[in-house]
């Protein structure tokens, strides 16, 4: 069996005896006999059949000559050839360059020009429109916030009681499907495609949950409210119910809110008929929002001496007493990024995948309100209010905010398909991870000094105490979700 390099000199000694030597031999018989008139058809025949085998040699297909104007004929050498290979082991495999160009223009799917590859379509600018559906990380909510109890308890609602049920807190707030929309609006800053400039944003619909607990008319059953007493120095509980002394209820809402945006340079660093691979770098800012609030209300049954407290004094029959607490965390993203997006066309469907790595600081805002109102219901009624609720006092109330160093990855997955070279549909999966951010529950703290409050018969105006405090606690976050859309290039 003859080495692929013998069977490539065998073939080029067979040009050279074939084809080059009729061309030489015509040529010394010119030279020698000196017949003109009789030389020159075989003399162009000979170097046409040499400049065919040579260009079979290079893998190139040889120009034509030009007709001879002595003899008004031409040696045309056709742009398709054969040449019978020296071995059984050699293919046959030249292809005219007509036939190269249409599988060329058949793998890329029928686009005229490389840069329009890989399923990109054509035009200067693109516009992408996506409906989100996205799940975001459960808002923690760790502290037991409403529990009800037993007559036959000492202190009916108290943490530790084994007849003791938690109403609310003590678990994640489930959130739920946010619906969405995300809008991409990019062009090309040059004629070949290599240098562009794209701009992103998403915006997560607010998502509201809302927890009501009422008594009947009555009073019943329990609703209390659990916190750690810095006098006695051990678990106690504020009321917001009590069978046949006081009727009312209160509702716990929580809110969450998520947006984002970027600008990024893209810039192409490989593309052929099947794929394409672009650099991104830019700017990224995300926005989060959350809140979690309690808001109560209750009043006095006609009970006779039933009285409840109010900033120092006791009211009865005929007040109503409304207390609210507020946590308010922002949370914004500034930081540079940088990624890659890589493109493969199978035919008219593609597959588009997006990864992107931001490195900056989060600014986180804690805002902490809190209040108690009395209105009166009597003839002549009137309202009056004082700042603080139970769990937001004047010992945390206000807003802070501070900085933390964060790290945001994403990725990106989409499936789509062109009905032309100028839209396409898709459907993909997104995540994003936010590494350091505030979050509402986690701001809670359930240690309060009695005196602080001004719906407690401990009140005591003018206190001065650190019991709420504010602890600024930081976690990490992370946004998931589908995308089902449109892209259109002009």
């Amino acid at each position: 069996m003859l080495s692929k390099g013998v069977k490539s000199r065998s073939f080029r000694k067979m040009c050279f005896t074939v084809h080059i030597a009729p061309g030489l031999s015509a040529l010394r018989m010119r030279l020698n006999r000196g017949k003109e008139a009789s030389m020159k058809r075989p003399l162009c025949l000979g170097i046409a059949s040499w400049l065919a085998c040579a260009g079979g040699i290079m893998g190139q297909t040889p120009s034509s000559p030009k007709i001879d104007k002595m003899t008004g004929e031409a040696a045309i050498v056709q742009a398709s050839y054969r040449t019978k290979p020296a071995s059984p082991f050699m293919q046959d495999n030249v292809q005219t360059p007509a036939v190269a160009s249409a599988a060329f223009a058949s793998s890329c799917h029928g686009c005229d020009n490389t840069f329009h590859c890989a399923g990109l379509g054509q035009g200067q600018w693109w516009f992408q429109a996506d409906y989100l559906l996205w799940w975001i990380k459960p808002g923690p909510n760790p502290e037991p916030l409403l529990t009800t109890g037993s007559l036959d308890s000492f202190i009916p609602g108290l943490i530790g009681d084994p007849a003791t049920i938690v109403l609310y807190g003590n678990e994640s707030i489930k959130f739920g499907a946010f619906s969405g929309l995300q809008l991409t609006l990019g062009t090309w800053l040059d004629g070949s495609q290599n240098v562009g400039l794209e701009a992103r944003g998403f915006l997560l619909g607010e998502r509201q949950l809302q927890s009501h607990f009422q008594s009947n008319a009555q009073g019943a059953p329990f609703l209390l409210r659990p916190f750690i007493n810095t006098q006695l120095q051990d678990e106690d509980v504020a009321t917001v119910t009590f069978p046949d002394l006081i009727a009312g209820g209160i509702q716990f809402t929580q809110s969450s809110q998520l947006w984002g945006t970027e600008i990024n340079l893209v810039r192409n660093l490989a593309v052929d008929s099947t794929s394409r691979f672009d650099l991104l770098v830019g700017f990224r800012y995300l926005d989060l929002q959350e809140e979690s609030r309690a808001d109560e209300v209750y009043g006095p049954l006609a009970v006779e001496g039933n009285n409840v407290a109010f900033n120092g004094d006791f009211v009865g029959l005929g007040n109503i007493i409304a207390v609210s607490d507020a946590f308010k965390a922002h949370n914004s993203f500034y930081g540079g990024q940088i990624g890659a997006k890589t493109v493969f066309n199978l035919g008219a469907w593609v597959i588009d995948v997006r990864y992107q790595l931001a490195l900056g600081v989060t600014r986180e805002e804690l805002d902490i309100e809190g209040s108690s109102v009395r209105r009166s219901t009597q003839l002549g009624g009137f309202s009056e209010g004082v700042p603080g609720g139970m769990l937001a006092q004047v010992s945390n109330i206000g807003r802070r905010s501070s900085n933390s160093f964060a790290v945001v990855p994403s990725v990106e997955l989409k499936l789509g398909y062109d009905f032309s070279s100028n839209l396409r549909v898709h459907a993909g999966y997104s995540f994003l991870y936010w590494s350091s951010v505030m979050r509402p529950g986690e701001q809670i703290d359930r240690i309060i000094d009695p005196a602080l409050v001004p719906t407690f018969e401990a009140f005591v105006p003018g206190t001065i105490s650190n019991r709420p405090m504010a602890p600024a606690n930081k976690s990490d976050f992370w946004a998931q979700g589908v995308n089902f859309g449109f892209e259109v290039r002009y």
